[in-house]
């Protein structure tokens, strides 16, 4: 059974709870879950919600301010996930596993890096990661025993390669991935994270 990163919620809140995005205390609560994590069995952290799963969430985005959005895959044999089936994201990341653990290097970079290799076949450099926030979902079953550190890579690609998990992709704006939600089933932390990129354009566009 694979072993995952978590951290104590009481630990990983010490400055307070929060629903939904917060760009507040980033150094603080990144240092917590690097002094903080242990490992434990999926199975256990997935129905453990004194526990949280730090997850890099990664948005990719181009010059053009386009974002790579994706839909899942709804079949057992292509993604494993069931409570994700067909669900449409613009964040790509994954589960902090032992392998990510390397000497001199952060384990929450480390994964990303893999995951962005595995889902979407990106190379990227880590110096090219932004940390924007943090996403906190205590609403449904999967949001209360996950953390997500909301990340943005700029990219400078007009197609983002995929594996079979995905069944649809491309690179969107934000007016469109707006009519995506009106539409579609979109997963929660892609509807809480679009919010604070459109700030992040609004200012920077200022």
């Amino acid at each position: 059974m694979a072993e995952i990163m978590v951290i104590p919620r009481s630990i990983l809140f010490s400055k307070g709870e929060f629903q939904g995005f917060s760009d507040e205390n980033i150094d603080l609560i990144l240092n917590q879950i690097r002094k903080n994590y242990r490992f434990v069995e999926r199975e256990k952290a997935e129905h453990e919600p004194l526990l949280k799963q730090p997850i890099a969430y990664c948005i990719l985005c181009n010059p053009e301010n386009k974002i790579f959005a994706y839909q899942r895959a709804s079949k057992k044999q292509h993604y494993s996930e069931t409570r994700l089936y067909g669900k449409w994201s613009w964040g790509v990341g994954g589960h902090i596993e032992k392998h990510d653990i390397k000497a001199d290097e952060d384990p929450l970079i480390t994964s990303l890096v893999r995951e962005l290799e595995e889902e979407v076949n990106l190379s990227i450099d880590p110096k090219d990661i932004t940390v924007l926030g943090f996403i906190n979902d205590d609403s449904d079953s999967v949001g209360q025993v996950h953390f997500g550190l909301l990340c943005l890579i700029r990219v400078h690609q007009s197609h983002i390669n995929t594996n079979e998990e995905i069944v649809s992709s491309g690179m969107y704006s934000l007016d469109e991935l707006k009519e995506i939600i009106k539409k579609a089933n979109v997963e929660n932390w892609s509807r809480i994270a679009l919010s604070s990129i459109g700030k992040m354009f609004n200012s920077s566009n200022k």
